[in-house]
C-alpha cells in the first residue's frame, strides 16, 4: 500500500471513530437528555423538595409516548402555579416543552 492510500485508509478509519464518537455522544445525550432537571434547573424548582425535584426528573425519564409525557406535564405545570400562588412568587413564563425536545432525541414516541 503506497502513502496515498495509506492517508486514505487512515482518513476512512478516522471517520468511522468519529462517527462512532457522536453516534455515543448523542445516545448519552438521549439517555439523559434534561440534566438540569436532575439538579434542580428548571421552571418551580425551589418550590419543590429535593426529593420532588429527583422524582420529577426520573418520571421524565421514564416517560415512554409524548401523550403521556404532555399529559404529565400539564398536571406538574399546574401544581407547580397553585405553590407559586399560594406563596405569592411570581415563576418565569414557560418556555419550550421537554416532551418535544424528547421526541427530537426519539425518547418518546
Amino acid at each position: 500500500m503506497g502513502p496515498l492510500n495509506g492517508a486514505l485508509f487512515y482518513g476512512v478509519v478516522t471517520m468511522k471513530n468519529l462517527i462512532a464518537v457522536v453516534g455515543l455522544m448523542l445516545a448519552s445525550a438521549t439517555v439523559h437528555a434534561f440534566p438540569q432537571y436532575a439538579s434542580g434547573g428548571f421552571r418551580g424548582a425551589e418550590l419543590m423538595t429535593a426529593e420532588e425535584q429527583a422524582a420529577h426528573a426520573k418520571k421524565l425519564q421514564e416517560m415512554q409516548t409524548y401523550a403521556e409525557c404532555n399529559a404529565y406535564m400539564i398536571q406538574h405545570r399546574q401544581e407547580v402555579d397553585r405553590r407559586a400562588a399560594a406563596k405569592g412568587v411570581a415563576l418565569p413564563t414557560v418556555r419550550g416543552n421537554p416532551c418535544d425536545v424528547m421526541r427530537t432525541f426519539g425518547r418518546v414516541k
